[in-house]
């Protein structure tokens, strides 16, 4: 199953979208008991080390030194302390990991996709179609 990976997903937003919906079918007054906090804890502690992971694959801080931008207010960038990490550091994109998806990378996304998929309230092992149809579900595209 690969639920996750659409550069517009985010914890927070799945986090709260979920938890309108179980309240939605409580009654009025009354907040649904669950572990929906912990549940989301969950989802963004899976997605933080999955940023960790390919972040530290794409910049290993022996190769890079983070440095400020000119302008106030942007995150520091990665420049390459030498010619060995510059000549290294191009052939480290996304695509060239996720085409290699060492076990490493595919351990994180099996555990995002299990927290995302209880978090969804399926099971944590659903199946890429079952997963698919219920996402155009939610969408309106589906059955």
């Amino acid at each position: 199953m690969h639920l996750t990976g659409a550069a517009s997903w985010a914890p927070e937003s799945l986090c709260r979208r979920s938890s309108a919906a179980a309240n939605s079918n409580t009654p009025q007054g009354l907040t649904k008991p669950s572990s929906q906090s912990s549940i989301c804890a969950a989802v963004t502690l899976a997605a933080q080390r999955l940023v960790e992971l390919r972040d530290r694959w794409l910049n290993p801080p022996e190769w890079v030194e983070w440095v400020d931008e000119p302008v106030p207010g942007y995150p520091k960038r990665p420049v390459a302390r030498d010619e060995h990490a510059v000549k290294a550091l191009k052939k480290r994109t996304l695509t060239s990991l996720y085409n290699a998806r060492p076990q490493w990378l595919a351990d994180a996304h099996d555990a995002l996709d299990a927290a995302v998929a209880v978090l969804s309230g399926w099971r944590a092992d659903i199946s890429d179609e079952d997963a698919l149809r219920e996402l155009l579900a939610l969408n309106g595209r589906g059955p």
